[in-house]
């Protein structure tokens, strides 16, 4: 394991250092979940095939981003519906309040309070 620098990456050199003889696989996570940081992977991929180590990489936050962003309009408006949907139903329990403002919502955001 590598330890990253403060901004949470780790370098292709810093790789292409670790690899031993007895290295047979390197894998890093693409996109972090949890701060964002984005790894060098064209780069590590690089060394690693250079050094005829097997690379992997985590690729789902960056590939969900692209997801996302490809569909973005027409996940806002299922989601969207969704939420719809839930407050119609939520609205119907005796002393609901919506909190928040009911015309410029988050298509997945419903806050009540009972």
């Amino acid at each position: 394991m590598l330890d990253v620098r403060s901004n949470g990456t780790i370098s292709a050199e810093q790789v292409e250092r670790a690899i031993r003889e007895d290295t047979c696989l390197v894998t890093v996570m693409y996109a972090n979940n949890e701060i964002g940081s984005i790894q060098p992977v064209s780069e590590i991929g690089a060394v690693c095939r250079g050094k005829g180590v097997t690379f992997h990489t985590d690729a789902v936050q960056a590939a969900a981003l692209e997801e996302a962003c490809a569909h973005m309009a027409e996940n806002t408006k299922k989601v969207s519906a969704l939420r719809n949907r839930l407050i119609t139903g939520l609205s119907q329990i005796p002393d609901a309040v919506l909190n928040g403002d009911p015309e410029n919502q988050l298509p997945g955001n419903v806050n009540f309070s009972f």
